[in-house]
């Protein structure tokens, strides 16, 4: 199957950064800064540490981007960057009273509506990281078992086990 024109741009974008062009890495910017955002938001659970993960994440990206060999692993290679940005920074986190604190309190709240959207959302967001990270990779952002195993440096039978625990425990919480 043929590559499509978001992908062979951004190849061609990859390409150009790695020669130098810096207005080259500003689109490759505009065209990533979204996604991989709600990656790291996904992974922390939080804005600010989202934010502080991704900034990180392009300090990194940019230091490492000439030596990425295939231009087409690039979308990959900046979730996994992004992925591990954001776990450093929620283990740095962990141990501040104010993330337990915020966590009882979302998970205390009573649910105000009875829609099944934010009832969905209400159960995604009560999963462990690792879960959410699965079904966001999988189902929002496309990656297939194999591509996930290798962004999140785990064999394809744990990101299949993953996924399935993810599902089943929704499927309990939405029960």
């Amino acid at each position: 199957m043929g590559k499509t024109r978001r992908e062979l741009t951004d190849e061609w974008l990859v390409l150009a950064c790695q020669d130098g062009d810096s207005a080259a890495f500003d689109r490759l910017v505009a065209r990533w800064q979204k996604p991989l955002w709600r990656h790291a938001r996904r992974v922390t659970g939080r804005d600010d540490l989202a934010w502080d993960a991704l900034q990180e994440a392009w300090l990194a990206i940019v230091k490492g981007l000439g030596r990425l060999a295939d231009p087409a692993r690039f979308s990959a290679w900046a979730h996994a960057v992004v992925r591990h940005k954001s776990v450093d920074l929620v283990r740095a986190d962990r141990g501040r009273r104010e993330v337990l604190d915020e966590m009882r309190r979302r998970h205390e709240q009573p649910s105000t509506s009875g829609t099944d959207i934010e009832a969905l959302t209400r159960a995604i967001q009560s999963l462990a990281p690792k879960h959410r990270e699965v079904l966001a990779l999988h189902y929002r952002d496309g990656f297939d078992i194999v591509e996930m195993g290798a962004l999140l440096d785990v064999a394809p039978g744990t990101v299949k086990s993953r996924l399935h625990y993810a599902r089943q425990q929704l499927k309990e919480k939405l029960a």
